[in-house]
């Protein structure tokens, strides 16, 4: 019930404006939904640049090295790419994410996770592949 609750109270928020234009041009009335917080409002990124800021230039360190040996100051810089994960990957993630603050009392991006993996995977597997192809 209150699923249906929802979407009639969603109908309450939108109201039909009709602008008025001359009889030469056509116009179709459209729904204006009234703005009562920016919640889901749609994130908007300006301002991009070619380099990367601070918080992009990160560290050599693993995860596991850094939980064994401590930090790492090397610096290694970060493009944003868009990639897609398994659905089952992302509670692994988040697990993985929450053990490291509870060990650590630190966040973990799951970037840092997804580059690091990838960084081990693409170690390993160019190495067969160059391995293979001298044979």
């Amino acid at each position: 019930m209150a699923d249906y609750a929802d979407l009639l109270a969603a109908e309450d928020k939108k109201k039909v404006e009709v602008i008025p234009v001359s009889v030469d041009t056509p116009t179709k009335p459209h729904i204006v939904e009234k703005k009562t917080s920016t919640h889901n409002a749609p994130t908007v990124r300006n301002n991009r640049t070619d380099t990367p800021n601070d918080r992009s230039v990160k560290t050599n360190s693993s995860l596991m090295s850094e939980l064994t040996e401590g930090v790492q100051e090397n610096k290694r810089e970060t493009e944003r790419y868009s990639f897609e994960i398994y659905t089952d990957q992302k509670p692994r993630i988040d697990e993985l994410q929450y053990l490291y603050k509870k060990r650590t009392g630190k966040k973990l991006s799951s970037s840092r996770i997804i580059r690091e993996a990838l960084e081990e995977y693409l170690t390993k597997t160019i190495r067969v592949l160059e391995e293979t192809q001298k044979k």
